[in-house]
């Protein structure tokens, strides 16, 4: 069980830092290239599987451009700096599947209530795009994004058995 919450809680760090941010980018740059760009990458990252992510991760990052040595599970007493190296990748791959939700309902989330009056009137009274969106809009886009968090983790714990057979974590 340790081996399992340390992977999925790091792993929800990620998730929801690259999620959130892709999302609020994508509705903030509605319509542009990036836009569109972000909305492919998050629909191709929604449809690969979490092994599919984790060969390609092992492949690329250990061995064409060798920057991590292949995940060897080290307990987080023993050495808190090789535990969280050998579990980038993992959490990464685990990570990658789970962004994508989020991406998306954030994406949603911030259309909407970027649409509503509240905002319109900051924007009139010439509060700045990025306060505007900072401090306003994503703050009424949070709720649906908690309530996702809380299903994700459940079902991670449980789903994170093939990213600890892929990279052979003690879980």
């Amino acid at each position: 069980l340790p081996v399992s919450l340390s992977l999925v809680f790091g792993a929800m760090a990620v998730w929801l830092v690259l999620g959130v941010g892709t999302g609020v980018l994508s509705a903030w740059r509605r319509g542009r290239l990036s836009e569109r760009v972000l909305t492919g990458l998050t629909l191709a990252g929604q449809a690969t599987p979490v092994f599919v992510i984790g060969l390609i991760l092992m492949i690329v990052v250990c061995g064409q451009l060798e920057l991590l040595p292949f995940p060897q599970y080290v307990n987080l007493s023993d050495d808190p700096e090789q535990w969280a190296w050998n579990l980038v990748l993992p959490w990464l791959s685990l990570a990658l599947v789970e962004a994508a939700a989020f991406a998306r309902l954030t994406r949603a989330s911030m259309l909407e209530t970027l649409a509503e009056d509240h905002i319109r009137t900051f924007r009139a009274y010439g509060v700045g795009e990025r306060s505007v969106i900072g401090r306003h809009a994503v703050r009424g886009a949070l709720a649906p994004i908690i309530a996702l968090n809380a299903n994700t983790f459940g079902s991670a714990v449980g789903g994170a058995v093939l990213t600890e057979t892929l990279f052979g974590l003690p879980g």
